[in-house]
């Protein structure tokens, strides 16, 4: 279709966030020999505008909140040729040593007011009680992904980058989808398409490259014309909980480019594969 995927805006979104570490002191908060460095924990998005390939974007920040060690920072991608909004990010980021041990922020700054803008809906940003590899085990969560940490996909340092995590998780929930319109395409009815609305990140341990990992998926919630999933994964060597991912999807018309209701087998097949006594 020529649109942009998670992966792509969340590589904007580490992009930014590494010039939000400059503003207070971390001047290279990624690089490989930095004394102190950016530690992303949480991240939140919300996809308002499509982009497709090519097209000019730019991004405003701003530190929101924090304390000594920590900061709350908000991003809005805009699109360059109407200033519409493309997506928005809350992230909470911490400064650390080389060890990564928090440490005070070189150069604090006073929290700014961010422009006016929704940043979440439906998903609360932060920690939730489904970020444990135990939820992972309940009825209806299934095995969704297996990879393995690859060069490309690691920072200076040699670990995952937020961005890539994204998107092996994003890859491994199409397994859900999938199953979910399998009924329909048997009885030969089109299947609907869907469209990430808002997601919620929890970064628990950034692996490094070579590193086994799996992807467990489950569907939390179905409506009409949503679908709520959440993916947990972890180490496959240790079953460390490497990232929790929890998304809002939306049916999604792809000639009118609007929302709409899921198909009825599509639906039926989702309510059946629900997660069983999730805490939500």
């Amino acid at each position: 279709m020529g649109h942009q995927n998670a992966r792509f805006y969340f590589t904007q979104a580490l992009e930014g966030l590494a010039e939000a570490g400059a503003w207070l002191g971390v001047v290279n908060g990624f690089a490989q020999d930095a004394e102190c460095r950016l530690l992303i924990t949480n991240q939140h998005s919300r996809f308002l505008k499509e982009a497709l390939d090519a097209d000019p974007l730019y991004m405003r920040a701003w530190i929101v909140g924090g304390g000594a060690h920590d900061a709350e920072v908000v991003q809005i991608l805009y699109h360059a040729h109407s200033d519409e909004r493309a997506a928005t990010f809350f992230t909470r980021m911490l400064c650390v040593n080389r060890a990564g041990r928090s440490i005070p922020w070189p150069d604090p700054t006073d929290p700014q007011s961010a422009e006016d803008a929704v940043f979440a809906r439906g998903l609360t940003p932060g920690d939730s009680p489904l970020d444990v590899a135990s939820e992972a085990t309940r009825p209806g969560v299934i095995f969704s992904g297996r990879g393995l940490v690859l060069p490309g996909e690691c920072d200076a340092t040699g670990r995952m980058r937020t961005d890539a995590i994204v998107g092996r998780v994003s890859d491994a929930m199409h397994l859900i989808m999938a199953l979910c319109d399998k009924n329909a395409c048997l009885g030969g009815v089109e299947a609907t398409a869907s469209a990430a609305l808002e997601c919620r990140l929890a970064y628990h341990r950034f692996p490094p490259v070579g590193t086994r990992f799996h992807v467990r998926s489950g569907i939390l919630a179905m409506t009409e014309k949503t679908r709520r999933i959440m993916s947990w994964m972890i180490d496959s060597a240790t079953g460390d909980l490497l990232a929790t991912l929890e998304s809002i999807e939306i049916a999604f018309d792809l000639k009118t480019r609007r929302a709409t209701k899921w198909s009825a087998p599509t639906r039926v097949a989702a309510l059946a594969m629900l997660v069983d006594g999730a805490p939500i």
